[in-house]
């Protein structure tokens, strides 16, 4: 009916003709991957480019569409936390920043060996993933090429099939329950979120906002807060369960430290207290009591 009135140039005003429409209803909504299901993914390669790529797009929460303009210099390794700090889209529009868990930058490091042994040349300006190759084919191996979008579809496509985790179209529609590459940047959100972050901060992890320019310019202060929020998520972005249990014991023994240094600085000011009224200056007694009261209460 539409291409009926256009072809005989009768204008219509489709804004008040799609007020007047139901409005489209969602058949399913999607869900994010689990981590069994990432562990069956893992199992079904022997391949550390296909292991990195997995791992990144479920611990960075990167766009399959990110994966493929991201190169070395868009890395920086921390290595308190043992993770990769990565910008994302650089110098586009969409520009943001995320974190890799230790379990990905590992995997990645090992896959920028690998091709090294192959030959290639690692530089600042070369591809975090490059296409695939055969290391018996020299040639190919040493001089590296980019992968696509689409190359990277058909990989996650494989993989999910040969690990038994197809997804059934539900009530005829197109859509599935998990989507096979956003069900990992959905894990991602999800994840974040069970780790008790602020909003704000999953929102500049996932990079929304970034096209209204609301999170392009990052001060020092700002990727710090960023850093330590994505830490605290690390146990809940780790695949393997026993690197998890791992990554959990080290975050408690950084909270012990934490915890240790702050029962330090309370005791001085006890100290502080107890010599101010030592020291007969009545005139700060009262709020020397007060002071020694609170600090004694966190000390307990």
């Amino acid at each position: 009916m539409a291409l009926f009135y256009s072809e005989n140039d009768i204008l219509l005003n489709w804004k008040k003709i799609h007020g007047h429409l139901p409005k489209a209803k969602m058949t399913i909504k999607d869900k994010a991957w689990k981590h069994e299901h990432i562990q069956k993914m893992l199992s079904t390669t022997n391949k550390l480019r296909n292991k990195s790529i997995l791992l990144l797009a479920s611990s960075s929460g990167i766009r399959r569409g990110g994966i493929p303009g991201l190169r070395i210099k868009d890395l920086e390794y921390i290595e308190e936390y043992g993770i990769y700090q990565i910008t994302v889209y650089p110098l586009e529009e969409e520009e943001y920043i995320t974190f890799c868990s230790p379990e990905c930058a590992k995997m990645l490091n090992g896959y920028f060996e690998f091709r090294k042994e192959c030959g290639e040349v690692i530089t600042d300006e070369s591809l975090v993933i490059r296409d695939d190759f055969d290391r018996e084919d020299e040639n190919k191996a040493r001089n590296a090429q980019p992968t696509t979008e689409i190359a990277i579809k058909n990989l996650l496509e494989g993989i999910v099939k040969n690990a038994g985790l197809e997804q059934q179209h539900i009530n005829g529609s197109v859509r599935t329950e998990i989507f096979i590459a956003h069900g990992h940047r959905k894990f991602f959100e999800t994840n974040l979120d069970r780790a008790n972050l602020q909003k704000t901060q999953i929102e500049k992890l996932m990079g929304w906002g970034s096209k209204r320019g609301l999170f392009r310019n990052y001060n020092r202060r700002d990727i710090e807060e960023l850093q330590e929020s994505y830490v605290q998520a690390i146990p809940y972005l780790t695949i393997n369960e026993e690197t998890r249990l791992k990554s959990e014991n080290e975050l408690l023994k950084e909270k012990d430290k934490r915890i240790a240094h702050l029962e330090k600085q309370v005791a001085a000011i006890v100290q502080a207290m107890k010599k101010m009224r030592s020291g007969d200056i009545d005139e700060q007694s009262e709020g020397g009591d007060e002071l020694e009261d609170i600090a004694q209460q966190l000390l307990k």
